[in-house]
């Protein structure tokens, strides 16, 4: 094997992503990761960024700053460990797939044993779903498993939010009554504020590098798996060197037999390494609030109807049975659009890759007028859907804003009208959970939703190709000292980079080497 980093852990679990030596140059020192360092209160408080952000001169001016001055990667954050992550955490789903489908056929052979003479009984069992390996089902327990600490941060947040809005009531009741008490609400207010301040930060700054680790374990394991994917190339060629008035039904009858061999296309690789794995931000991001968001709309409820009755619980009616199905039923219709528009852009992708490789034979034949429309076409397809999209994005930011108004006004108009007074502590604290409401329900779950959907889609597109038939390798141990050997040269543990400081273009460092000249 080949190694494209030769990594150097450190002490403090940094691994060095440059190489050691390059024919006796040393590589550029790198000062190591801030975080690593920084103290408790610094990661409370993030402050250890600002040891780069805020570099100095000398004489105390702002210097810029420079590509050396970047740290080392964190071990957690690097290629190599995420894609190792990831291949442990499918292997360790396939095995036990495995392990569902060996019960299965171990109860159904004991079902046909027992009822052997009862043809009526012998039946076969259905197959349960959790006998296939599904990667949705891995990434779950993984991120469940590895982001547990969040849970904790985001019940103390919700727990601050509704603290919050009886502090207010209560301050401004204490303004009116002259109770003294008017310090100690506004110090919980201050307090809780805090908390969300503190539990906002971090949980969107470790759900964020959550997902961007997926993200690079994913695109690390697109290109892992296409080295050994079969060729694709029968299918493009086919594809690619017609002439575009041909008979679609015709050459797609001929290449269904070579596309289905070769399982995906450069395009829809291209496509699901670029677009699918973006997914992972958003859902990673807001994921959890699918659990905590109805959670807290239930303690909204109850603290609302203590405050100002039972009206409170009409307009929140209006809110939970009027605005959340229309967002998820935005939400669904997110997740059919991504899986249109991922479909068409892996067409259009194909094709513009054809034409660039076969851009000699399209210029001589005078193809180039007609492979513009046609990648026009199918553009203009993407693009309608894009728009669909959007549309779709605007009408539920209108619901955000319309939403929090609308309730407002329902639950003051029943409360007035039922016989009820109006009292600044009621109408603020009312106002302030009706926000926390809006925000988690209309905002955060619709995100979560939408996110969540969609990454299903791109999981499931993922996997597909991970899946896909492979190439046959035939490996062979390396004979050493024999004749017959017909390996010229095995390389282990390499390093291999660009040398800028030398007039070589390419420097290899191999530390076991055997072989023999040609």
């Amino acid at each position: 094997m080949m190694s494209g980093v030769n990594s150097n852990p450190t002490s403090n679990g940094i691994t060095s992503s440059s190489p050691d030596r390059v024919d006796g140059a040393s590589p550029p020192s790198r000062p190591p990761h801030p975080f690593v360092h920084s103290t408790l209160l610094s990661k409370v408080l993030f402050i250890w960024p600002y040891q780069l952000m805020n570099k100095r001169r000398a004489d105390g001016t702002t210097a810029i700053i420079e590509e050396s001055d970047l740290p080392n990667v964190l071990t957690a954050d690097s290629s190599e460990e995420n894609l190792r992550r990831f291949n442990e955490m499918w292997e360790g789903e396939k095995e036990r797939a495995k392990r569902v489908m060996k019960e299965w056929q171990l109860n159904q052979q004991q079902h046909n044993s027992s009822n052997q003479n009862d043809k009526k009984k012998m039946r076969q069992i259905p197959m349960p779903k959790s006998a296939h390996p599904s990667l949705h089902r891995a990434i779950l327990h993984d991120f469940l498993s590895s982001l547990w600490f969040i849970q904790p941060c985001m019940c103390a947040s919700s727990t601050a939010k509704l603290v919050q809005a009886l502090a207010l009531g209560f301050l401004l009741q204490s303004f009116e009554s002259g109770d003294g008490k008017g310090y100690l609400w506004a110090g919980v207010l201050v307090l809780s504020g805090f908390v969300v301040l503190i539990e906002h930060h971090h949980v969107f700054f470790w759900t964020w590098r959550k997902g961007m680790q997926y993200r690079i374990a994913s695109i690390a394991a697109i290109y892992d798996k296409s080295l050994r994917l079969k060729s694709t190339s029968n299918a493009e060629q086919l594809t690619s060197s017609r002439s575009p008035k041909s008979n679609d039904a015709t050459i797609a009858e001929k290449t269904k037999p070579l596309q289905q061999s070769a399982s995906t296309t450069s395009g829809q690789i291209v496509n699901i390494a670029t677009n699918d794995v973006e997914r992972f931000l958003l859902a990673s991001l807001f994921a959890s609030y699918i659990f905590w968001a109805p959670l807290q709309s239930l303690a909204i409820l109850g603290l609302g109807w203590y405050v100002i009755g039972w009206s409170f619980a009409a307009g929140f009616g209006l809110l939970i049975f009027g605005f959340v199905p229309l967002q998820l039923w935005l939400s669904k219709k997110f997740a059919m659009l991504r899986t249109k528009i991922a479909t068409i852009t892996d067409e259009r992708v194909t094709l513009v890759s054809q034409a660039v490789s076969g851009v000699r034979v399209m210029k001589m034949s005078g193809w180039e007028d007609n492979f513009e429309s046609r990648i026009s076409s199918i553009r203009k397809k993407e693009v309608d859907q894009i728009e669909r999209v959007n549309r779709y994005r605007a009408f539920n930011e209108a619901i955000f804003y319309l939403c929090n108004v609308a309730t407002s006004v329902v639950i003051f108009l029943i409360h007035v009208g039922s016989g009820g007074l109006l009292t600044p502590r009621n109408v603020f604290t009312t106002m302030v959970l009706i926000n926390v409401a809006q925000m988690e329900i209309t905002k955060h779950l619709s995100l979560a939703v939408m996110g969540v959907s969609e990454c299903w889609v791109s999981i499931g597109r993922i996997q597909k190709f991970l899946e896909s038939p492979e190439l046959e390798t035939k490996t062979k141990a390396p004979l050493l000292g024999d004749d017959s050997n017909d390996d010229a040269m095995v390389i282990s543990n390499a390093t291999c980079h660009w040398n800028i400081r030398r007039s070589t273009p390419i420097s290899m460092i191999p530390t076991n080497t055997t072989g023999e000249e040609n």
